[in-house]
């Protein structure tokens, strides 16, 4: 034995070690763990981001949905159409705030998966003005297919509108028919 295998180095090869890693000269961290199954190993893939991605963009959706159904049950009947009332803007404050933190959570767990650190100002950025700093996101995380990811982006927003549409449509019509208010 050489010196660096007497001393307890994890190089050394260990045959009769319980753990499978330290037998194969694998070094490892001291506060590493080896997973129990293969399911916990599994825990943390691309898949798992990915359908935290999903639901995330379902979180969005669904949001929009239930906002567009306030707005048209809680909403005024006026012929103004840029006549807010303090209800009508609180619903949109509300339902935008969320729609944001939904495509934040999309935003860190793509960065998570393509292994891009986001910043505190890009985070913070990211809730506070998503028009601008998404585009940012992309490209940055992504360079030139960064238009790729723009065009879902846009294709995602008009689907939003179509959503917060219906759900107004459907809920109006609900309070029309029962005659909920005037």
């Amino acid at each position: 034995m050489t010196d660096a295998e007497s001393n307890g180095s994890l190089l050394k090869d260990n045959e009769d070690s319980p753990n499978p890693a330290v037998a194969a000269g694998v070094v490892l961290e001291p506060d590493y763990a080896v997973p129990a199954s293969s399911e916990d190993a599994d825990r943390i893939g691309p898949d798992s981001y990915r359908k935290h991605k999903r639901l995330a963009l379902a979180g969005a959706l669904l949001t929009v949905v239930c906002s567009g159904a306030a707005f048209g049950l809680f909403g005024s009947t006026e012929s103004d159409f840029f006549a807010y009332t303090d209800t009508e803007q609180l619903i949109n404050l509300v339902g935008m705030g969320l729609f944001s933190l939904f495509i934040f959570f999309w935003c860190y767990c793509d960065a998570l998966e393509r292994q891009y650190p986001l910043s505190k100002t890009m985070k913070i950025c990211l809730v506070a003005i998503l028009a601008i700093a998404f585009p940012v996101y992309a490209f940055r995380s992504r360079g030139l297919a960064g238009f790729k990811t723009l065009g879902w982006a846009i294709l995602f927003l008009l689907l939003s509108c179509v959503a917060v549409g219906t759900g107004a449509w459907i809920s109006y019509g609900i309070k029309h028919v029962l005659k909920i208010g005037s």
